[in-house]
């Protein structure tokens, strides 16, 4: 015999093993409990007693739900330890400055609101407001483009972030938050290098502007209020949502009648779930963007698509994992099916 005749492709060991499956099956419904060539007699849970099919039941709803679950539980997780999570959010977004319609979009919003906060006399604002508000852009243009410019960015975020999200979780200080409960970029980390300019064109100028908390509304009014449940009942339940849901397949997998198989299966739907979680992210990103177009202008799409992009991660981490998964298990299968076969 040649060795191209003793060579036998993963292909055909699948179709011989299916083959058996099916023998095995015709063979219990004629009544001979067993199939050929040593084949197993149930393919599931056919040899299985009352308790046995009853674990077969509760594995299937088990998985059902885990699968389903998937999407809830990914964007759970990113929401909380991301989005809400303030040191996270700062490390994800800090790249976000090297754009230049973000930059030129904070920086046109900063100067607005920094200018209005310079107090002058009537007379004199009148005189000297389009040049505070020329000085005004050109020193945050020049602080968001500098070698330090990524970390007033960061201190940014960071106080954007506690600012909102302190809001949305009822934590904030009255005096740091928007009355019409609007979403807010707080762009206090940029009175210093304003105010040193400032003073460099006048030194009664410097002095007109006061250290105190510069934000930057965004978004309809009420925004944050509306938020808020839902950010309060991410704190309660991300962490075990997504813990019960690695239970749930765990759990779900080992009440199986047949492991490796509830396994491969499982791994297959969980690509499933994590595609859509990931054309969810993608989507729901852009959405968003649309929405906040008029606030933010050409700069809201790359800020949405910086803020989706650990949950694209997230999910495209999850898909390829449980494609390995389903492949191995699958392997494993049809090679243990067959060893079992040949004895």
């Amino acid at each position: 015999m040649s060795r191209h005749d003793q060579t036998v492709s993963f292909d055909e060991l699948v179709r011989e093993q299916d083959a058996a499956d099916r023998r095995a099956r015709r063979d219990r419904r004629g009544g001979t409990g067993g199939g050929r060539d040593g084949a197993p007699a149930s393919d599931g849970t056919g040899h299985r007693g009352p308790l046995g099919r009853v674990a077969s039941v509760v594995s299937g709803i088990l998985l059902v739900l885990a699968v389903l679950a998937t999407p809830l539980a990914l964007t759970g997780w990113w929401a909380e330890h991301h989005l809400l999570n303030t040191q996270a959010f700062v490390d994800d977004n800090v790249g976000v400055v090297d754009d230049d319609q973000v930059r030129d979009a904070v920086a046109q919003k900063a100067a607005a609101a920094i200018t209005d906060h310079v107090q002058l006399p009537e007379q004199a604002r009148a005189i000297l407001a389009p040049q505070v508000k020329q000085t005004v852009r050109q020193a945050i243009d020049q602080t968001l483009s500098s070698d330090t410019g990524r970390q007033t960015w960061q201190s940014l975020l960071a106080a954007t972030h506690d600012t909102n999200v302190d809001r949305m979780r009822g934590t904030a200080s009255t005096d740091a938050t928007d009355t019409a409960g609007r979403i807010v970029i707080d762009v206090s980390p940029l009175l210093d290098p304003v105010r040193q300019a400032l003073t460099a064109l006048s030194a009664n100028l410097g002095d007109a502007l006061p250290d105190t908390t510069v934000t930057v509304a965004v978004g309809p009014d009420g925004a944050l209020d509306r938020l808020a449940p839902a950010v309060q009942a991410v704190d309660r339940a991300a962490d075990p949502l997504a813990i019960g849901t690695a239970a749930a397949i765990l759990l779900g997998v080992l009440l199986a009648g047949r492991r490796l198989r509830a396994l491969a299966r499982t791994g297959v739907w969980l690509v499933v779930a994590a595609a859509v979680t990931f054309a969810l992210a993608r989507g729901g990103g852009w959405a968003v963007a649309q929405l906040l177009t008029d606030q933010l202008g050409s700069a809201a799409e790359p800020l949405m698509t910086s803020l989706a992009m650990p949950l694209q991660v997230a999910a495209t981490a999850t898909g390829a994992i449980a494609a390995v998964m389903a492949i191995v298990a699958r392997i494993t299968d049809v090679l243990v099916r067959r060893a079992a076969a040949s004895r």
